[in-house]
């Protein structure tokens, strides 16, 4: 089956320029004996119906497979935010680790002893990202400087400094 589609460019006058964006740092680890109560503990990762974690996902739409790749989160504020609200999303799971993108990088399975956080500062307070069109071209990608740090970059590290700390308890829970 074939679908044709059709579309048309159109103009706009004005583009914004300014560009926000969070910063995020990631804390792996690998324990010398595996986490207890690792939601992935029983899981082949191989999608067949050997695999108790896919059949439960399948009958039922819940577990492991359920619950995305990281069942543990959490907001926290630091004590460099300007704001009562949170500033750091943390989020992880135990039998996991992200170390990017890359060819295949969604067969590549983490020793089940490992652990991954994630921390992500929001609200970063840097305003000096920005983009600029190469040409009228709308194909032709944009020129885009992300400014990390240039804003406010103290605040950032130090939130960001802040949320892996808070996650250091977590590795005490291998049993």
């Amino acid at each position: 089956m074939f679908l044709k589609v059709s579309f048309f460019l159109c103009g706009f006058v004005d583009v914004d320029e300014e560009v926000f964006n969070n910063y995020e740092g990631g804390v792996a680890v690998e324990a010398a004996i595996p986490w207890q109560k690792n939601p992935f503990q029983n899981c082949s990762f191989t999608l067949q119906e050997n695999d108790t974690c896919y059949q439960e996902w399948s009958n039922s739409h819940t577990g492991p497979y359920g619950r995305g790749a990281a069942p543990l989160s959490l907001l926290y504020r630091s004590s460099v935010n300007e704001t009562n609200d949170s500033d750091l999303y943390i989020f992880g799971a135990a039998g996991t680790v992200f170390r990017g993108y890359f060819p295949e990088y969604s067969t590549w399975q983490a020793p089940p002893a490992s652990w991954f956080w994630s921390v992500v500062k929001m609200q970063t307070g840097n305003q000096a990202g920005t983009v600029t069109l190469r040409s009228k071209d709308p194909r032709q990608v944009p020129e885009i400087n992300f400014n990390f740090y240039f804003q406010n970059g103290d605040r950032g590290i130090i939130a960001i400094q802040e949320g892996i700390e808070h996650t250091f308890p977590v590795f005490n829970a291998t049993g």
